[in-house]
């Protein structure tokens, strides 16, 4: 039996990306009135108010497929991983809790892998456990990977290793 409660850590995630779509919405919905609230005509080459609201309601307007998708993923996740906590996978997968160590400095991080959503750090009895999506860089070197395997990957122009600790 996990000592993560993956569903509820799934749900959790779940939860909070339907209210990251809500905010985006009101955010877009808020940036589309300011833009439209600009009809005047452009009093100087700076004036550019009308211009950068539409451009922030096009941006968070391309959010949605995107969080949407996220959001369909999970709702799948959470229904399907009913029998999750009950099983100690050996490999790196969709809802494993992966510890991993940084070899450079010697930093212990865990994530819990999703199929969409990610970048929540979440706290647990169990400990922290920060979401990473599958589809991230980390988590696709990850996928697969069981303990004492290594993982080499380039962040921020810098070349990492990282060995597994524990798949859980």
């Amino acid at each position: 039996m996990s000592k993560w409660h993956k569903r509820t850590l799934a749900q959790r995630v779940l939860d909070d990306l339907q209210t990251q779509i809500k905010a985006a919405r009101t955010a877009s919905e808020e940036a589309r009135v300011e833009a439209n609230r600009q009809s005047h005509a452009m009093q100087s080459r700076y004036d550019t108010f009308r211009e950068e609201g539409q451009a922030l309601a096009s941006a968070h307007a391309k959010r949605f497929p995107e969080m949407s998708k996220g959001v369909k993923l999970l709702e799948e996740f959470v229904r399907d991983c009913i029998h999750l906590d009950d099983t100690e996978p050996e490999i790196v997968t969709v809802g494993t809790v992966v510890t991993i160590e940084d070899e450079g400095d010697g930093t212990v991080q865990r994530f819990f892998l999703v199929p969409g959503g990610g970048g929540n750090l979440l706290s647990t009895p169990a400990g922290s456990v920060r979401t990473l999506n599958l589809s991230s860089p980390m988590g696709h070197a990850l996928l697969r990977k069981s303990v004492d395997d290594e993982v080499v990957l380039t962040l921020g122009g810098q070349r990492k290793r990282f060995s597994i600790l524990e798949v859980s």
